[in-house]
């Protein structure tokens, strides 16, 4: 997977031109253990029916909306997602991302540990930027880093946010910002054309469609009005083949 941030204002770039998904890792999900998956500039993920593609489309996308603090860990990763046939009560994901900076590796992991009531929490949230600090958090505390990867605050932690999705933007963490940026540029599509309508009744801006396109309309009208430009040079790239 890889993406390019054009027809932006600048303010809205950072300091991302380019980037690209290097690598996805989760264990104890869905049908997924101790599952890696190298990722190249274009991949094709080829196989039969309930053999893990949307899964890894799935994933990707809840692992976004975990950074971004769209959604917490017990609305995106419920029991249900445990892999049926592992008796383990902890979950463990990995995105590597390649940018401007280096490479970025996000950790996550989440232990379940009243199953019966749907309950869970983060009991490690990590990156890493060429294998230095940027944010490290478990279940007792937060330690946050600056640029020059000193630590610089720690901070309690929520058992059900993302501690990442909750750093401001200043000019000594531009790195795990730049971070965050190309995370909330990412689109992770799986269209169902039968899910797509031509009227939006979406009553709330959407900056980020689902998965399967069901908001297209809400999603196209939010982009016409925010920023034309990127509207027009898609067009221009669907008439251009």
């Amino acid at each position: 997977m890889a993406a390019k941030i054009e027809g932006l204002p600048d303010a809205a770039k950072g300091s991302i031109k380019q980037f690209m998904f290097a690598r996805c890792y989760a264990d104890n999900y869905r049908c997924f253990t101790s599952f890696t998956l190298p990722l190249a500039p274009l991949s094709v993920l080829l196989g039969a029916n309930g053999s893990g593609k949307s899964a890894v489309i799935g994933l990707i996308a809840k692992l976004r909306d975990f950074i971004l603090g769209r959604e917490k860990s017990l609305d995106l990763f419920p029991p249900r997602t445990l892999t049926r046939w592992d008796k383990r009560i902890e979950q463990t994901f990995e995105l590597t991302l390649t940018l401007d900076q280096g490479e970025y590796t996000y950790r996550l992991r989440i232990r379940h540990e009243a199953i019966e009531r749907g309950l869970n929490k983060v009991i490690e949230e990590k990156l890493t930027l060429e294998g230095k600090p940027l944010f490290a958090s478990d279940d007792q505390r937060v330690l946050l880093y600056n640029d020059r990867h000193e630590q610089k605050a720690q901070l309690l932690p929520d058992w059900h946010v993302s501690g990442i999705s909750r750093v401001d933007e200043r000019p000594e963490n531009t790195k795990l910002t730049a971070f965050r940026r190309a995370i909330g540029a990412t689109l992770v599509l799986a269209l169902n054309p039968a899910l797509v309508t031509a009227v939006s009744g979406e009553e709330q801006p959407v900056t980020i469609p689902r998965p399967d396109c069901s908001d297209f309309a809400g999603w196209l009208r939010e982009v016409s009005s925010s920023d034309a430009l990127a509207r027009q040079e898609a067009e221009q790239a669907l008439a251009n083949g």
